[in-house]
């Protein structure tokens, strides 16, 4: 029996455009927004602040730096940060869960990106639990963030079921034990939910 329903963050409630923001960057920078995105989306420097090694100051002074960024610190955080759009049925789905089922969060993410999505779409707060990899200082798929997700809502992982859209962070949930929604883009959350005879009211 399903007790706790865990969500992830990124392309689950909000998506996420890093070339768009990309292009906008590099129009005040040295570099090719290739470049940019390449640094921005997949460098060492990005995962070090997803693990919460590096705090935003620095990650933001280095970038600003690595890309030859033209402007302040500030317009390139708030640049970098404004890459989501708030997937708007499925936190509607959430909003009705929450009302039944204890719900948490499990996300890779930095500091600069949960204040962002808490600024513009206000919904994160409805997790009073919420486990971060900057946090956590480990991130999916590795079993260490799932099991402090588990611990702080006090939920075993049998009676729980997680949503992510990457098939490595659902394997390493499954194999802890959880139960899990391989949340593809075609794939309908209400509907998947129901699987699992959760209730959406």
């Amino acid at each position: 029996m399903i007790k706790t329903i865990f969500y992830d963050l990124g392309n689950v409630l909000v998506n996420f455009d890093w070339k768009t923001s990309a292009i906008r960057i590099a129009d005040h920078s040295t570099r090719s927004p290739e470049e940019v995105y390449h640094i921005c989306a997949g460098s060492k420097l990005a995962r070090k602040y997803e693990c919460g090694i590096i705090t935003t100051a620095f990650f933001f002074e280095t970038l600003k730096k690595e890309i030859g960024f033209k402007l302040t610190s500030e317009e390139l955080h708030g640049l970098w940060s404004d890459i989501f759009t708030l997937n708007k049925k499925n936190v509607a789905v959430l909003d009705k869960i929450r009302k039944t089922y204890p719900v948490g969060l499990i996300s890779n993410t930095n500091e600069a990106h949960v204040h962002w999505i808490e600024k513009q779409f206000g919904f994160l707060g409805w997790f009073p639990h919420p486990t971060y990899s900057y946090i956590e200082g480990c991130m999916k798929p590795q079993k260490e963030i799932f099991r402090s997700a588990l611990t702080a809502l006090s939920v075993t992982a049998k009676e729980s079921l997680f949503i992510d859209d990457l098939n490595q962070n659902v394997l390493a949930a499954r194999e802890l034990g959880m139960q899990v929604i391989h949340l593809s883009p075609e794939k309908d959350l209400e509907l998947e939910l129901k699987k699992f005879d959760v209730k959406v009211t």
